[in-house]
């Protein structure tokens, strides 16, 4: 997998809460400790830690790991909340892009519904401590760019992957949607 296009993205996340700042670090080993640094740091909520690990583990090559800092009130969102949010955010911007259904398991692993079993697409993870919650998503780009040669040119995700720059575009769907639904709680 090639190195993001960050200036796609920017330009895609411009003006949004979430991806604002960003902070690439393509190969991070554990992107979870540098956004706990970026955070005890005084990072703003919102900001983005980004990585394509695939230099990190060659296992994760067509993965893409974000992990958003988030500053929200506690009361009344929970991290149970957040993870609900963030997986329907994501499961509809997917069944939108690729015209595919998709199911939330526990624990927030988006799934395609359409194959036996289910095929995992992201899984999320949150932690909260201290004022702040880390939205870890991981997206799995190989499984969603392999729909290319099952998909019809009329299809939804056949416009998508011929773009270059799909995998901007759809970070920062995802992005855009979750801002939306997080936007009442800023």
């Amino acid at each position: 997998m090639n190195r993001l296009d960050l200036k796609a993205l920017r330009i895609g996340l411009h003006g949004w809460w979430l991806g604002n700042p960003l902070v690439y670090k393509p190969g991070a080993a554990d992107l979870g400790v540098i956004a706990r640094e970026l955070a005890s740091a005084g990072a703003a909520s919102g900001t983005l830690v980004l990585s394509d690990p695939a230099d990190a583990n060659e296992n994760r090559r067509d993965q893409v790991q974000a992990i958003l800092i988030l500053r929200l009130p506690e009361p009344p969102e929970t991290p149970e909340q957040l993870g609900e949010a963030a997986a329907r955010s994501i499961a509809e911007v997917i069944e939108g892009a690729f015209g595919r259904p998709c199911i939330i398991h526990e624990r927030w692993e988006i799934a395609l519904r359409d194959t036996t079993p289910p095929l995992p697409v992201c899984q999320l993870k949150i932690e909260a401590h201290d004022g702040v919650a880390f939205l870890d998503m991981r997206l799995d780009l190989g499984r969603l760019s392999a729909m290319e040669r099952e998909q019809v040119s009329d299809d939804p995700a056949a416009a998508l992957l011929a773009r270059p720059d799909w995998r901007e575009v759809l970070l920062a769907r995802v992005l855009h949607a979750l801002d939306v639904r997080l936007s009442s709680l800023r």
